[in-house]
């Protein structure tokens, strides 16, 4: 029989726990491209960093160029962790099973506006005109149709990067009106509002079901308690942010129908 020193044994064991690195993963977080890539990676690193560390896994930023690459990964289901609008939150919760986790606190609207030199009052005024908007399925792209219901007499659309791209063709005279989020237009006091859509729940972020439970948890917690210190206040501010509040899927539910008329919504 051996004669097996547990002293020894034990001090063994333990060196090779210690040896042996703890196993970490990478997830990644996308965001919704309504900033250039290079933008969109400087304003949400601090939140990538804070998240990282609430978490104790890597959370990586996942930024995009455009909408058309964006949605193709979504519809892979290629995303971990997301925050964009309502309509690809109930998306991914309906048919991907991604779970809502928390939302930007409050509701937004878009707004169709123009310039006072334009002297545009009603939206019947731009049909056939060039509109500014985000390439499709973003909202304010999708939302034309709420202005235009007559699908034979519609503006043509003028598709940009970003919203301040937009608001740059507008004053340029490139383009008669744009379509922005309504929260957005205290930054430009000139402009005119012509309509505006219904309030929706405000952008969201969701997990995908791959995602181990306590790392959820880890998450949400890491986001709704941002405004509870100066370095989370620090972070929000860095992306111009007012905080989180809680969500489920009950808050988004419905609002998808809205990539049907875009013809592409089934994977």
């Amino acid at each position: 029989m051996l004669n097996i020193d547990l002293k020894k044994a034990s001090v063994f064991l333990l060196f090779c726990l210690q040896i042996i690195p703890s196993v970490t993963y990478a997830y990644d977080f996308a965001i919704m491209p309504v900033r250039s890539k290079a933008k969109t990676e400087q304003l949400y690193k601090p939140l990538m960093n804070y998240l990282s560390m609430a978490a104790g896994q890597p959370i990586t930023l996942k930024a995009y160029d455009n909408f058309v690459n964006y949605w193709q990964d979504m519809r892979d289901n290629k995303f971990d962790f997301a925050l964009d609008a309502a309509h690809f939150v109930d998306y991914r919760a309906s048919q991907l099973e991604h779970q809502p986790l928390v939302k930007i606190k409050d509701r937004v609207s878009f707004s169709l506006v123009t310039t006072d030199e334009e002297s545009i009052l009603e939206a019947s005024e731009l049909i056939g005109k060039p509109i500014a908007c985000l390439p499709p399925p973003s909202r304010g792209n999708l939302e034309i149709d709420t202005f235009f219901k007559n699908p034979i007499r519609q503006p043509r659309k003028v598709e940009v990067k970003s919203y301040e791209a937009a608001v740059y063709k507008m004053k340029k005279g490139q383009v008669k009106a744009a379509v922005l989020p309504t929260a957005m237009l205290g930054a430009y006091p000139d402009l005119i509002t012509v309509e505006t859509t219904e309030l929706w729940p405000h952008m969201g972020v969701t997990a995908s079901p791959k995602v181990p439970t306590e790392v959820k948890s880890s998450i949400a917690r890491a986001l709704l308690s941002l405004t509870k210190t100066e370095e989370g206040n620090k972070v929000l501010a860095a992306v111009g942010l007012a905080g989180f509040e809680p969500a489920d899927h009950s808050t988004y539910e419905g609002y998808s129908k809205y990539l049907v008329s875009y013809g592409r919504y089934n994977r």
